[in-house]
Parts: structure tokens; sequence; C-alpha cells
């Protein structure tokens, strides 16, 4: 066999295998894969993208750990009587156990944190131009502006226009350790508070000179006095047409309806006669036919 018979062969032979091939491919097809869409995949692919990349550069976590922080710090500073520098505020983050080795970059983040607060007044290093992140000291105000003593506290009860009480609540949420002073100055007669079950709730300012001390004869000559229960007043008080303001209002309708005398109407009497028929009862006798 000659050289180009030989190649002949052989494409005969690599056609008719190609061919082979092509009609099976052609017969079992394949099932195709319907490609996804834009519309169906692209959110999903850039979320989980996102929360890698939020996952890598930690972004969320150290939001957390800032507002976390911030919790702590304001506890802290809130049970100081005196302003506090940034290093002083880290060391009781770390011996408190809220926070491990914190680096540079996380003391920046947690005092720019504690600047932007209202409640939190910052006093910068007047000796700096430019301030670092341990300048400055650290003072908590909270809602009332910073009472810390007896003498800040009349101050501010003396400065109202009006007599529009102090919230207890304010007060304790910036000056924890108020109940001892506020004793003190009630036992003083310098303020006046209103309690409930659950304790204080509202300071007024008070005056001294106002309070007399009265005779222990007369306190006991006081104490004699008895005074008659709720029902019996409200009873007196109704007897006497008053109305009692403790007293239910139900009650009193029914107590008054049944004293209430039912008038019958007056009617308007009728007359006797009849205008229209009195010339028929005229005397005509003297009338001459």
């Amino acid at each position: 066999m000659s050289f180009l018979e030989k190649q002949k062969a052989s494409f005969s032979s690599a056609l008719a295998s190609a061919s082979g091939r092509l009609s099976v491919r052609n017969a079992v097809p394949t099932p195709a894969t319907p490609t996804p869409s834009s519309s169906t995949t692209g959110p999903k692919r850039e979320t989980m993208s996102s929360k890698r990349q939020v996952a890598a550069d930690g972004s969320d976590e150290s939001v957390s750990t800032i507002i976390l922080m911030m919790t702590y710090v304001h506890e802290y500073l809130r049970a100081q009587t005196e302003p506090k520098t940034a290093r002083d505020i880290m060391k009781h983050l770390e011996d408190a156990g809220h926070i491990r080795d914190p680096s540079t970059s996380m003391c920046q983040r947690i005092v720019d944190a504690l600047r932007s607060q209202k409640v939190v007044k910052f006093t910068p290093d007047p000796q700096l131009s430019e301030q670092k992140w341990d300048s400055g000291t650290y003072f908590y105000l909270g809602k009332l502006g910073g009472i810390k003593d007896k003498v800040s506290l009349l101050a501010h009860l003396q400065s109202k226009s009006t007599m529009e009480p102090l919230v207890y609540k304010e007060l304790k949420e910036g000056w924890p350790q108020c109940d001892a002073a506020l004793h003190e100055l009630e036992r003083e007669n310098k303020i006046m508070i209103l309690r409930e079950k659950k304790g204080p709730k509202h300071i007024f300012i008070d005056d001294p000179s106002l309070h007399h001390k009265v005779e222990p004869e007369f306190q006991s000559m006081w104490r004699r006095v008895t005074l008659p229960s709720s029902e019996d007043i409200v009873k007196k008080l109704i007897a006497a047409g008053q109305k009692p303001a403790s007293a239910d209002p139900s009650t009193i309708k029914k107590m008054d309806s049944t004293k209430r005398i039912k008038k019958r109407a007056s009617r308007r009497s009728a007359m006797t006669t009849n205008v229209h028929m009195q010339h028929l009862l005229k005397d005509f006798s003297h009338v001459k036919k």
C-alpha cells in the first residue's frame, strides 16, 4: 500500500470515529442547566459578599463593641464625683474585664464616641493645640447638668421659676449616691420629698424658717381628737347639702334621687263659661214686642 493510500485510510477512519461521536451526542442530549438570571442571584451574591467583607474587616463587630463600651463608661463616670481622664477610663474597662489589651485604634474609637455624648462633658487640655485620644478629662453631667452635691442641688431647686418638682429618677441617674444627702437636707427642712410605695418620686424646695416646733402637750391633744370615718363624713356632707369629693358619684345620684319628691304638674283651669253662648243666656223679658 502506497503512502497516499495509508493517509486516505487513516483519514476515513478518523472521520468515521468523529461522526460516531457526533451522532451519539445528538441522540442523547444532555439536559441544559438553566442559567441563573441576574435578578435572582444578584442580591444573594451581593449579600454574601457583603457579609464576607463585614466578617473580614470586623466593622459591625467594632460598632456593637463601641456601643457596649459606652454603657460601661457611663456607669463608671456616674459613680465619680471628679473628672476622669481617658487613661483612667481605659484602665477601669480593663480591670473590670470589659476589654483586653485595647489597641490605640480601639481607644481612639471609644474616645471619639465618648466626646460626642451630650451627657458627658469633655474638657480639653489647654496646653495642647491638637487634642490626642488620651488628653483632656471627662465628667458625667446627666440630664440635670452635673448635680453631684448638696450645694448644686439646692442651687438648682432655687433657680426654678415655677413649682415644677425635680424628678428623683433623673437626679439618681446622674448622682447615684444622692440618698444620704437627700435625707440630710430633708432633716434640715431644706427640701421636701414626695414618696410613693416604690420610694421617692419628686423633690421640692423647702424653707427652714417656716417650720416651728409644736409643744408636746398640743401634739398629744391633737392625737386624742377622734375623726369620723370616711363613710360618716360622706353621709354628713350629703345631709348638709354638700357634695363630697371622695364619694362615689353613683351613690350620690342614688341618694339624691331618693330624696326627690315628684311635684304634680299644675293644670291650667279651664274656662267655665262659653263666650260664644253668652247671648243665649241674656234676659229679654224687658223687651217689648
